[in-house]
C-alpha cells in the first residue's frame, strides 16, 4: 500500500503551506506515512487531470493505495470532473481523504452514497450548462447571428488556391513544400488536389442544379447533401468550387445585414 498527498496551490505560497499542514495532520490522525507529495503549483482546477500532474498520479495508483488531499475541490473545480475522478478511484480501489471536509471515499456503503449524489449534482450541473448555451445561441440565432459555418461552406479546403498549387508543382515544388507557401496542412493539399471519384462525380453531375439549389435556399449543408446520394462530404466539397464560394460570400453578406438590423433594433429599444 502507498500513501500519496496531492497538493494543487495557487500563487498564494500560504495556501501550500496549509494544504501540507492539513494533509500530514491527515495522516499522522490516520496513522498514515506519505510516501510522496505531488504539487501542481499555479495549476488551474478547470484543467483536465491529464494536463496536470494529477493525470499522472491516477495512472500510477493502484488498488489499496490512499490519495490524500486538503480537500474535494482541490482534484477540480467542476462537479463532474470531481466525480469522474472519484468515479476512477473506487473502480479501481483507491481510498481518497481529505483533510479539511474529512471525507473517506473507499469501497463502503457510505463512499457510494457520496460518489452517487456527486454524480447527481454533476448531472444537474452539467445539463444547467449545456441549457444556458442553447439559450445563449437561440438569441444570437434571433438576432441574426450566424451559428456555425454557412449553408454550403466547405472546410479548409477553400483556402487552397488550386491553380497556384499547380504551378508550384510544375515548377518542381514537393507538395510538402507548397502546403507551407499556401499556409495550409499537407493532408488539406492532397484532398483539394485529389481527382473526384469517378462514381461520385457522376452522381454529382446528374444533381448539380438540385446541389445548387440546396445550398442556394439553406435547405441544409453540404454534409446533409452528402448522405442522401451516400457521398462523403469531403468529396462534396472539391465539387463547383467557384459556386460554393459565391454561395458562401452571399450568406455571410446576408449574415452581416441581419447583424447589423439586429443592432439597430437594439438601438431603438433602448431609445424608447
Amino acid at each position: 500500500m502507498a500513501v500519496y498527498a496531492y497538493l494543487r496551490v495557487s500563487t498564494d505560497k500560504q495556501d501550500g503551506i496549509n494544504q501540507k499542514r492539513g494533509v500530514d495532520a491527515l495522516a499522522v490522525a490516520r496513522g498514515l506515512t506519505i510516501d510522496e507529495y505531488i504539487d501542481d503549483e499555479g495549476k488551474s482546477g478547470t484543467l483536465e487531470p491529464e494536463k496536470r500532474q494529477l493525470g499522472k498520479l491516477l495512472k500510477k495508483l493502484k488498488a489499496g493505495d490512499i490519495l490524500l488531499a486538503g480537500e474535494i475541490s482541490r482534484l477540480g473545480r467542476s462537479l463532474f470532473m470531481i466525480f469522474r475522478i472519484l468515479e476512477y478511484c473506487l473502480k479501481n480501489g483507491i481510498t481518497i481523504m481529505t483533510a479539511k471536509d474529512g471525507y473517506t471515499l473507499g469501497d463502503d456503503i457510505q463512499s457510494k452514497v457520496m460518489a452517487f449524489a456527486f454524480g447527481l449534482s454533476a448531472e444537474i450541473e452539467r445539463d444547467m450548462i449545456s441549457r444556458r448555451t442553447k439559450e445563449a445561441l437561440a438569441i444570437r440565432k434571433e438576432n441574426g447571428v450566424n451559428i456555425g459555418r454557412y449553408t454550403g461552406s466547405r472546410s479548409k479546403i477553400k483556402k487552397v488556391d488550386i491553380q497556384k498549387a499547380k504551378e508550384l508543382i510544375v515548377q518542381g515544388y514537393k507538395k510538402v513544400e507548397v502546403a507551407r507557401i499556401l499556409g495550409v496542412n499537407r493532408t488539406t493539399l492532397y484532398r483539394a488536389l485529389a481527382p473526384l471519384p469517378p462514381q461520385y462525380k457522376k452522381i454529382l453531375d446528374s444533381h448539380k442544379e438540385e446541389l445548387r439549389d440546396f445550398c442556394l435556399n439553406g435547405k441544409g449543408s453540404l454534409d446533409d447533401f452528402g448522405k442522401k446520394y451516400g457521398i462523403p462530404c469531403g468529396v462534396v466539397c472539391r465539387y463547383d468550387r467557384d459556386f460554393f464560394e459565391k454561395v458562401e460570400k452571399i450568406q455571410r453578406e446576408k449574415s452581416d445585414q441581419n447583424r447589423e438590423k439586429a443592432g439597430l433594433r437594439k438601438k431603438n429599444n433602448d431609445g424608447l
